[in-house]
């Protein structure tokens, strides 16, 4: 990455709290600002870390030769987990969010929006194109990650590959490109994009 892209990231350049990790994220966070300006979404942060698991400790006599001694171990270590985005929803769309603490969920609608919210809250984890998936060390890691704050917290991390060159699937391409992913991050001279180019609002309207 050059000198140029790293500027890029830092908060002065996304006016968020604390500098991106990658381009990646910074793609995302165009794609959030559109959603912010048309009023969809508001309060993008990046998330403070958070104790998913608390450390196990157990107090285990040892034998010496004079007397006994009480040291502590170790069972099970502590578990954070930061994700990259959290937003709320200010207005819903039923293309852009599905609720998730809705008292009924239609399974066959798990699918059918962008974004996961849980009680208007959303929380993102940007992955790059080549994301080793759940067989891989950052996957599995993920994935246990996801699930233990789903099921202690009900908080749910939705996973987003936001562009991938391939042919697979990723955000852009099955919702909408930001206006700003439309130019090169540092010239500002026309991107290609290897895939039908849709706006919000052509998303939006079923187009």
């Amino acid at each position: 990455m050059t000198t140029k892209e790293i500027a890029l990231l830092q908060p002065e350049n996304t006016e968020l709290n604390k500098s991106l990790d990658s381009l990646y994220e910074l793609y995302m966070l165009w794609y959030l600002r559109e959603l912010e300006e048309a009023g969809y979404i508001s309060a993008i942060t990046v998330p403070n870390s958070m104790e998913i698991i608390s450390a196990a400790k157990v107090d285990i006599t040892q034998k010496l030769k004079t007397k006994d001694k009480v040291v502590q171990r170790t069972l099970l270590a502590s578990v954070d987990y930061t994700p990259d985005f959290s937003f709320f929803v200010m207005n819903d769309h039923p293309k852009l969010f599905i609720d998730l603490w809705e008292p009924v969920l239609d399974l066959n609608n798990w699918n059918s929006a962008a974004f996961k919210s849980c009680n208007n809250e959303v929380l993102i984890d940007v992955k790059a194109a080549n994301y080793g998936g759940k067989f891989g060390s950052t996957g599995r890691s993920f994935q246990i990650n996801r699930s233990i704050l789903w099921q202690s917290e009900s908080r749910f991390v939705n996973k987003i590959i936001p562009i991938n060159k391939g042919v697979s699937t990723s955000l852009f391409r099955d919702t909408f490109v930001p206006n700003r992913f439309l130019y090169t991050d540092i010239s500002g001279k026309r991107r290609t994009i290897n895939f039908p180019i849709r706006t919000l609002k052509q998303y939006l309207d079923g187009k």
